[in-house]
């Protein structure tokens, strides 16, 4: 690393640290459990009761106050029914000791994921771990002790194996079928770059986990899944705090009072916006612009995404600097620098709604046209 980027890495990290600081202070001010308790609660419920209970909000409900009589809210299991392959170790393990294993195995898997797709930055590659880690969405998935680290590594490993490994990096993006929203974008990534096998491997492993998931627990479950999947939608829709944690375009409408049909159909038109971009920059671009921009528009394309989610788009600086290297300019330099900074435009943090999902949507749309461009 030459000197200057050496002292623009180290200027960063400061500053990444002091806004770390402040979102652990600010962690610290809101009281009650983070996320991990419900992850651990799911995990745990298995291990005492029938694994369809898990889908009833009201038995669960009563299951996590029983496990912690100070806890005073809620957190319903959403996801499907193969998570519980990846939750039940947990299960066995204290609440404390789980929550240290869990978020050192999984930011190790993201920190390796991130060294092997750095691969033409040998020289500055811890830099680059360091900078993922202390970013702000790395940070608020550490707080919560959510599952954004292990999605990210999924992603950032498949990545990092595709141009060489495309059957390992097809096995690797299969198993985003436990977050299948976060996948949303690479059907048309794959397509793009022409990854049929990568594609036909990520499928044979999605249906191989379910299947193991139904050796494993039940088949009946996902029946149970897909019954009981409307009724954690109205609960979404009922918790107006989310709305400001949210991360896609529906965020923006949803925070200023906007209805359900008009967010989604916006949500809908987007989401088509970033595939295409997402398809032509993997069809005619530079790959590693184009691994950028799915890394940020999966943010703003999904679903429902949140800030702990958004942990993979802080590799967007680092794939720009990677790409200009010395040429790059102040203008791509803010563009890396909007994806750290897009989580503070949730939660009201700059301006009067939330705006995360523009920005992640916007850096997107704008890094698609570079990779399309300096093709």
């Amino acid at each position: 690393m030459v000197r200057a980027p050496r002292r623009l890495a180290i200027c960063l990290l400061v500053a990444l640290a002091g806004l770390d600081l402040l979102q652990i202070l600010a962690a610290l001010r809101v009281p009650g459990r983070q996320d991990f308790f419900g992850l651990w609660s799911f995990a745990r419920f298995i291990h005492e009761n029938p694994a369809a209970g898990l889908y009833d909000p009201v038995g669960l409900g009563l299951y996590q106050h029983r496990l912690a009589p100070d806890f005073t809210t809620f957190y319903p299991f959403a996801y499907p029914p193969d998570m519980l392959l990846l939750l039940w170790p947990f299960g066995a393990l204290p609440y404390r000791e789980a929550w240290v294993v869990w978020l050192g195995v999984s930011a190790a898997l993201f920190a390796t994921a991130c060294w092997s797709l750095l691969r033409g930055s040998r020289r500055w590659r811890g830099f680059g771990v360091a900078l993922v880690l202390l970013a702000p969405a790395s940070l608020m998935n550490a707080i919560t002790g959510e599952t954004g680290y292990f999605a990210a590594a999924l992603l950032a490993g498949g990545f990092a194996l595709l141009p060489a490994r495309p059957v390992l990096a097809g096995l690797l993006f299969g198993l985003l079928s436990l977050k299948p929203q976060i996948a949303v974008l690479l059907p048309f990534a794959l397509a793009g770059v022409g990854a049929w096998r990568s594609l036909f491997a990520a499928m044979v492993s999605a249906l191989a986990l379910a299947l193991l998931s139904c050796v494993a627990l039940s088949p009946q479950l996902w029946l149970v899944w897909a019954h009981a999947l409307p009724v954690y939608q109205g609960l979404v829709g009922q918790n107006v705090r989310l709305y400001g944690l949210m991360t896609n375009i529906s965020a923006l409408p949803l925070s200023l009072g906007a209805g359900p049909l008009f967010s989604e159909s916006l949500q809908l038109a987007a989401s088509a916006m970033l595939a295409g971009g997402c398809y032509a920059a993997f069809r005619w671009g530079s790959y590693r612009l184009a691994v950028a921009a799915l890394l940020a528009g999966t943010q703003a394309a999904a679903m429902h995404a949140l800030v702990y989610d958004a942990a993979a788009a802080s590799l967007v600086p680092l794939l720009l600097l990677e790409q200009y290297g010395p040429r790059l300019t102040v203008a791509e330099l803010l563009l890396g620098g909007a994806a750290l900074a897009a989580p503070f435009f949730a939660d009201g943090g700059v301006g009067p709604a939330n705006l995360a999902g523009l920005v992640y949507a916007g850096v997107s749309l704008r890094l698609a046209w570079l990779a399309c461009r300096g093709a």
